[in-house]
């Protein structure tokens, strides 16, 4: 019998590769036999994605089985290359039937939001019209094999294209001749998919449980925000460094934002992913926020993966593997969640391959003529039908062109009045977070001293004026006692219905010691 087949699933992130290697036991639960992490310098790495690759070793070339070995001696220069880094990833692989998933790095993938619905159209249509979308939004045509899109928990479209070639199809092109392996790629997805596959699949969410992924990597973060398993939005990526002290402020302030911008009324759970125990993320973001949403560490449930007890502490840092493993193996019941972006030609030269192991069969069917003949007749068949379907395509283009420069002239005008109105509430609100703070530390100062009774209070961004009375003498210095900068300017005795008072002005010059209070986070 054949033995099962496996994934090996490769995150990329730039700085590491982290590899995991699972297959799925009975369709319940993902067994992840391997798991394996190569660090490599950003330099390097980018030196990666061009250039000839060198591997040798002390006397001549040595053979793919000696490198993928584990007693292999194989040898490579002191500055690895790419190809030295692609056998240091497989090099406890030894499976023959193999699938590999990859990732594309955030930074190489553009989004594109479409808040239209097209669940009316045919597919076809549909496929056609969130094309000419994400055209007119990137103001280039975008090649069929560089782009895919997903619907939204809301029926909304995103969008995921990018350029060139992925980082590791060049690696990988690079080392393909000396693998011992032959892995089919079966999936190349974006970071953002496989979080969302991941955290379907892991945590079963019900229809109407709202999750926030916040995921940390060396040069960026991300938030996700999904509804009942499925993707709801994805945020802008925060491009700050991991090392920075500002990064979990700003991340909290962009929970706040997205969950106000979302309508959220709150979130079932934050998960954190990436190297968030580095920066002690959970711990920060539980004590930061305002609202009681559980902040918790990314971990593999026992109902649904079954893995080393080596690799608990590191399982937040290999969620984006995991989702990919995830998705390749669980492809059926997340097909909603999964995307195409595999070029064109490595579909092309993985169907030559599978067809290179049966040569003896395609040997004898040449003795066949009139059959391959009328292969090649149908092959150059549905070759002239494609050339004309595209040229069919780029004739309807051309008569679309008018339209869709209509539409973009329009969308131009109301990004613009947009904007004035935008303005317009920014001017409008200045000071209104300044003045609620204020009013609030000094409404509990006077609630703890008791004893007061307001008669005038004027505010501007300089100071803040109060006057009123007070059946105490020292209750006014002690209300000043509690601000940074503050002043009693005046207190006079009176007498109201016979009772003995004290009528005092205060001016307030600074209501909190850090004025940072007054300027939250948020994009």
């Amino acid at each position: 019998m054949f033995g099962k087949r496996k994934t090996f699933a490769v995150n990329n992130t730039g700085t590491k590769i982290r590899a995991m290697l699972g297959h799925m036991d009975k369709e319940e639960f993902i067994n992840i036999d391997l798991v394996n992490t190569v660090d490599l310098a950003e330099r390097d790495f980018m030196q990666n994605m061009g250039g000839p690759e060198e591997v040798v070793t002390d006397e001549e070339s040595f053979s793919a089985k000696e490198i993928l070995s584990e007693n292999g001696t194989g040898k490579t220069k002191e500055s690895k290359g790419g190809a030295s880094l692609l056998f240091e990833t497989f090099k406890n692989v030894s499976e023959r039937k193999l699938d590999l998933g990859l990732n594309i790095p955030s930074r190489f993938v553009k989004e594109v939001f479409i808040d239209r619905d097209f669940t009316s159209a045919k597919p076809k249509q549909k496929d056609k019209l969130v094309r000419q979308e994400i055209n007119t939004r990137l103001e280039r045509p975008v090649s069929s094999e560089h782009y895919d899109y997903i619907e939204t928990a809301e029926n909304k479209i995103i969008g995921f294209t990018y350029e060139g070639r992925p980082p590791f199809l060049n690696i990988y092109d690079k080392a393909n001749e000396l693998l011992n392996i032959k892995p089919k790629i079966k999936l190349l997805l974006p970071d953002e998919i496989a979080l969302v596959n991941l955290i379907q699949y892991n945590y079963q969410p019900e229809p109407d449980e709202i999750i926030a992924i916040v995921h940390l990597d060396p040069e960026y973060s991300q938030l996700i925000i999904t509804k009942g398993g499925d993707l709801l939005h994805v945020s802008h990526a925060i491009n700050i460094p991991l090392k920075s002290p500002d990064l979990l402020n700003k991340i909290s302030g962009r929970l706040l934002y997205e969950k106000d911008l979302n309508n959220i009324e709150d979130f079932s759970r934050i998960i954190v992913t990436g190297m968030g125990k580095q920066k002690e993320a959970e711990e920060f973001l539980t004590k930061k926020l305002s609202f009681d949403s559980p902040v918790e560490y990314l971990s593999f449930n026992e109902e649904r993966f079954k893995i080393n007890a080596e690799i608990e502490n590191d399982i937040p840092e290999l969620a984006i593997p995991a989702g990919i493993l995830v998705t390749c193996l669980s492809e059926q019941k997340l097909h909603k969640n999964t995307i195409d972006l595999i070029p064109e030609y490595i579909k092309d030269r993985q169907t030559f391959f599978k067809l290179s192991w049966y040569n003896v069969s395609i040997l004898a069917l040449l003795f066949f003529t009139p059959l391959f003949l009328g292969y090649r007749y149908n092959n150059i068949k549905n070759q002239y039908m494609a050339a004309k379907e595209k040229y069919d395509d780029v004739e309807q283009q051309i008569e679309d062109i008018k339209y869709i420069q209509e539409e973009r002239n329009q969308l131009l005008q109301e990004i613009e009045q947009t904007s004035l109105e935008l303005e317009k509430v920014r001017e409008m609100s200045k000071g209104n977070y300044q003045l609620s703070k204020s009013l609030n530390k000094i409404k509990q100062v006077m609630d703890e001293m008791g004893g007061f009774w307001l008669e005038n209070l004027n505010f501007d961004r300089e100071k803040i004026s109060l006057s009123g009375y007070t059946i105490y003498r020292n209750r006014p210095p002690r209300f000043v006692a509690n601000f940074p900068d503050a002043k009693l300017e005046k207190i006079t005795r009176s007498e109201i219905r016979g009772n003995p008072v004290y009528r005092f002005q205060i001016v307030i010059n600074q209501v909190f010691e850090d004025q940072e209070v007054y300027n939250p986070q948020v994009d």
